[in-house]
């Protein structure tokens, strides 16, 4: 990668979290991935993709991404004057952009390695864990029993397999809260076969935020957590 094309990748990937997570899975993907490509078709594969490819990526397959770079000479192409900048959008659901947004914004310790592990979900796991929480608020406003629905997706290759989870919350106080992030996490880590998970929690009763509560729950420490 020359610095003349890291620049034209940071400028079309925009926002820290998205940067810092195109160069560490860049790495990764070279080393464990075949591919026959430029440095312009991998940015065009993560903008489609995110790197999220499953087991594609260790299992030999010979990717073809040569011209893919294509789909972004629209953006890079001098414009008409007073005409808006076009800007490549990686393929996210408008959660998944919220929740990164927000963590990023936040700047809590260890924020880069969260935003890291949501980026890691492919488009289609985002869809269907949006379609499940719009399910889920659905329900809780019929009504409140139970008091929460939770999704647990166990993501990515299993050379890199990560737990997170979902919990859309009816009314109910922050312990309570965090006892079932708890609970679900360790659900999810046994389920997944993982030491640690990163749970989003969605009250119904709070005004509407990207989240409302984000803990990453080790085995070895059950009480972390912050709403």
């Amino acid at each position: 990668m020359t610095l003349g094309e890291l620049e034209i990748i940071c400028r079309s990937l925009h926002d820290q979290a998205t940067i810092v997570h195109y160069l560490r899975r860049r790495g990764d993907f070279e080393r464990d991935a075949i591919y026959w490509g430029d440095e312009f078709d991998l940015l065009a594969l993560y903008l489609a993709t995110g790197f999220n490819i499953g087991d594609t990526e260790f299992d030999g397959t010979a990717l073809l991404i040569h011209g893919m770079s294509a789909n972004l000479d629209r953006y890079f192409s001098p414009q008409q004057p007073e005409t808006p900048v076009l800007q490549p959008q990686p393929k996210r659901t408008t959660l998944w952009n919220g929740m990164v947004a927000e963590i990023e914004r936040q700047a809590s310790a260890g924020w880069l390695a969260i935003t890291g592990r949501l980026l890691n979900v492919s488009y289609d796991d985002q869809v269907k864990i949006e379609k499940y929480m719009a399910v889920a608020r659905r329900k809780l406003r019929r009504a409140p029993d139970p008091p929460a629905y939770t999704a647990i997706l166990g993501n990515g290759p299993i050379r890199r397999r990560e737990a997170l989870a979902f919990i859309t919350f009816a009314a109910m106080d922050r312990e309570r809260r965090l006892e079932i992030a708890r609970e679900t996490a360790v659900e999810a880590m046994d389920k997944v076969g993982t030491n640690d998970c990163l749970v989003l929690g969605f009250s119904m009763a709070d005004p509407p935020a990207p989240f409302h509560l984000m803990t990453l729950v080790r085995r070895s420490d059950p009480g972390a957590g912050h709403p």
